[in-house]
């Protein structure tokens, strides 16, 4: 899995206090099942993240609204967003029946578990109370939060010709632990095609 070995832990960040403003819309599930298109797009990314796993991987059970915060630069055909109607997101058990590797979760929930496994308990302990972390130890942690991570994808924008799609996802496994990606897919006969990577993060 060449991207979960990018993953970093750093020291404790310090917490951001965010003003409260009007917030958004609730987002609403679409009643339409998954096209044939943006499966194959959900499926492209997830053979690139996840391959050459032998783990199942925590998938997010639906998807979140369409990230805008990381197109600019990217693309210049995403359509702008409704302040005033609900976000559409779309249920993802069509990638779970494709895949044995997908475990299907409901997000919230799941949190319990990351939480639970966060290698951000070990740090704090050693730096507390002065607790010796060995490299055994460190690695063992962050393979647990490896296992119970949660992977979340974005809803997908297409151009108007279809055949370009921009998609984002997220993988957490911890406060400190975790990274995320934006990405243009092209159309490839049937196929989807990763072409350009264009933003990511890491914590």
């Amino acid at each position: 899995m060449r991207n979960i070995i990018r993953v970093l832990l750093f020291a404790f960040a310090t917490p951001l206090v965010v003003l409260s403003q009007d917030k958004p819309p609730k987002p609403r599930v679409s009643p339409d099942a998954l096209t044939g298109d943006q499966i194959a797009i959900y499926q492209a990314v997830l053979k690139d993240f996840n391959d050459g796993a032998k783990s199942p991987l925590n998938l997010a059970n639906t998807t979140e609204p369409l990230e805008r915060s990381g197109t600019k630069g990217c693309v210049n055909w995403v359509p702008a967003s409704d302040k005033n109607s609900a976000p559409i997101v779309h249920r993802l058990d069509a990638l779970v029946r494709s895949d044995s590797k997908l475990a299907l979760v409901e997000s919230k929930k799941h949190q319990q578990a990351i939480d639970d496994n966060d290698p951000q308990k070990l740090l704090k302990s050693a730096i507390d109370d002065g607790k010796k972390v060995d490299e055994d130890e460190l690695s063992e942690s962050v393979k647990r939060a490896v296992a119970s991570a949660l992977f979340t994808f974005y809803e997908i924008a297409f151009d108007k010709e279809h055949k370009r799609a921009l998609l984002s996802y997220s993988f957490v496994c911890g406060g400190l632990c975790g990274h995320g990606e934006t990405m243009v897919l092209r159309r490839s006969g049937k196929n989807w095609k990763i072409a350009k990577r264009c933003r990511e993060w890491v914590s």
